[in-house]
């Protein structure tokens, strides 16, 4: 698809053009009635079947732009689906117009290749296949990576320095420019393929895109990301499977078992022909094989049957390229059970919605930080709000007693070790991992939604070791503040690898060695600090002293307890004299603007939210 034949530039639709911010005259809702019906009419020529008896889309004005939001037709109940995507209406870089071109570019990660395929797509007008879709996305979303340098700097008290606008488009200009300069022509008209663009489509992909499975990675899912957010009271969620093969994305049967999946990427590119012309060859002797199976029908008399298997193929939807690398068991072979399946996401209703209601999803149980810096918007009373401490606040809060390097590897050391302890720190029966073995099926919920709320068109090398996730682009636009474990709640309580960190900073060198040579001693340790619950105020950790045989006397227990809940303290106490205006004065402020979304408006709820759970942790430490 790479060398198709180019289409003149388009400019991009009235809609998105509008929530660019510039002077000219904002859509109106027969604007987004408009381009609301291409998208409906889109979406049903591409497979993705709404329940039109359960669910509609609606749409409504905001400041900026038009928006979407899904409505309640009726009440809907428990395992209600109401509605399904083909994964073929997905955009990921791996089923886009130029995805041989981004394949073999292993060292650019995966959501880089999706910022490069948007904008291919998008450069190509109604010629895409996604065009439908595209026409109804905003150009940017309003979130802070793409905020004026003044509303930024209201939020240096809690901005992390790796999503800033500088540092990822660096990161944009190193991954993508050497993909565009090789290939001028096709990455054309220029005006899609600026740097400032790339950012304003990374924002997109930011708040917008889902994890779909293995094969597909972070994906644009059409009609998914119309379902807004509301924390700790979703009414669907979006289920898939996502254990699917890496090299062809089949769910099913397929011949890419035959590929040595001990190769690195690298080396997979390398000795792929190989492998890969022994499935090729499979795939021509079947192809070669239905072939000739028709011809005997048809010699038999049987034209009627050939005719019905056509037809179920056409109806199928799903057409098959013989020139390209195919998977044969997506070919359509009448010995195929899987030949009329469609591998699709569907959003299923986990809690009731009344008839007339948002149905809402949910971008996962998250703080109003990454609500803000992923989603560019905050909530009022969010459960799950949370104020974050850097590794390197804490290290340096240690200074007195311990190197930056001896405070490091203590905490590297209980992040390697952590996953020792799960029974002790969450309990046997809890569901905390994906392969607990609890019986819950946890791959086939994309569960961290990267979506936008309302749509409107308008640390240190060792933190990076102990807070690997395995994923080694998802900090390309910046980390989720999820994967930030220093934390206190809601309620100013600090989380148990908050208080762990820094009970184990504050052991003396022999007793820490105790606790890193010895498991059981480790594990004695970690259930004691558990036991004394949130606020350090019940059982002590009681470490044997080297070579003494007893325990140390409660009130040295009760001196580590006082230890570790003052430093807490200061933790919150240095968290809160960040912040550049007072409490009260804030408050005043917000209530001028009323319900008006604005950036002011987002800035001052999440510093006043942070105050109070801060002001919460002094109380509970000091």
């Amino acid at each position: 698809m790479a060398n198709k034949k180019k289409k003149s530039a388009k400019k991009p639709p009235a809609a998105m053009a509008a929530s660019s911010g510039s002077a000219a005259p904002g859509p109106t809702l027969e604007d987004a009635n408009r381009s609301l019906a291409i998208l409906l009419q889109w979406m049903d020529g591409n497979g993705i079947k709404i329940d039109h008896d359960l669910i509609e889309i609606q749409t409504y004005l905001r400041p900026g732009g038009f928006c979407f939001r899904v409505v309640a037709k009726q009440d809907l109940d428990y395992d209600m689906t109401v509605c399904t995507i083909p994964k073929e209406a997905i955009l990921s870089w791996q089923n886009c117009g130029i995805a041989d071109i981004l394949e073999p570019h292993h060292d650019v990660p995966d959501k880089m290749k999706l910022v490069l395929a948007i904008m291919f797509e998008q450069s190509q007008g109604e010629k895409s296949p996604w065009w439908g879709y595209l026409q109804s996305l905003p150009v940017f979303e309003p979130i802070p990576l793409l905020w004026p340098a003044d509303d930024v700097k209201e939020l240096t008290a809690f901005y992390p320095h790796d999503q800033t606008q500088d540092v990822v488009l660096g990161r944009l200009e190193q991954h993508l420019q050497p993909i565009l300069q090789a290939h001028p022509t096709i990455f054309a008209p220029a005006e899609f393929f600026s740097m400032e663009r790339s950012l304003s489509i990374a924002s997109l992909i930011k708040s917008r895109a889902f994890e779909v499975d293995d094969y597909h990675g972070d994906s644009m899912v059409p009609l998914a990301d119309l379902f807004n957010h509301k924390s700790g009271a979703e009414n669907v969620r979006i289920h898939a499977d996502r254990d699917v093969c890496v090299f062809c994305g089949s769910n099913g049967g397929c011949e890419c078992e035959d590929i040595d999946a001990s190769k690195s990427e690298g080396e997979y590119e390398g000795a792929m022909d190989e492998e890969w012309e022994d499935v090729d060859d499979t795939a021509d002797d079947m192809a070669d094989d239905m072939t000739d199976d028709v011809v005997d029908e048809e010699a038999e008399g049987n034209d009627e049957d050939a005719d019905d298997a056509d037809g179920d193929r056409s109806e199928d939807g799903r057409s098959v390229d013989q020139d390209s690398d195919v998977c044969p068991s997506e070919l359509d072979d009448p010995d195929n059970p899987l030949e009329e399946f469609v591998d699709s996401l569907e959003m299923i209703v986990v809690n009731p919605c009344a008839k007339g209601d948002e149905v809402f999803n949910t971008y996962g149980d998250i703080s109003n930080g990454e609500l803000l810096l992923n989603y560019g918007f905050v909530e009022a009373n969010n459960p799950f709000d949370a104020m974050h401490v850097e590794l390197d606040d804490i290290v340096k809060g240690f200074s007195d007693r311990l190197s930056d390097a001896d405070a490091r590897a203590r905490v590297l050391w209980w992040f390697a070790k952590r996953a020792a302890f799960k029974d002790i720190l969450f309990g046997p029966d809890d569901c905390h991992d994906e392969d607990c073995g609890c019986g819950h099926d946890h791959d086939d919920d994309p569960h961290d939604h990267h979506g936008s709320h309302d749509h409107d068109h308008c640390g240190g090398e060792c933190e990076d070791e102990c807070n690997d996730d395995d994923s080694d682009d998802e900090d390309e636009f910046g980390g989720h503040e999820s994967d930030k474990p220093f934390t206190f709640n809601v309620d100013g309580h600090a989380s148990i690898d908050f208080i762990v960190v820094v009970s184990l900073l504050m052991l003396d060198k022999s007793t820490f060695k105790m606790c890193h040579d010895s498991p059981d001693v480790a594990a004695q340790f970690v259930a004691e600090i558990v036991d004394r619950g949130p606020t350090l105020t019940d059982a002590q950790p009681s470490i044997k002293s080297p070579g003494s045989g007893k325990k140390k006397g409660k009130s040295q227990a009760d001196k580590m307890a006082t230890a570790v809940r003052l430093k807490l303290a200061g933790f919150a106490r240095r968290s809160l004299e960040q912040f550049p205006s007072r409490f009260e004065e804030d408050g005043r402020i917000l209530k001028t603007l009323g319900d008006k979304v604005s950036n002011r408006r987002w800035i001052l709820m999440h510093r006043m939210g942070s105050r109070q759970i801060l002001g919460a942790a002094l109380k509970n430490y000091s």
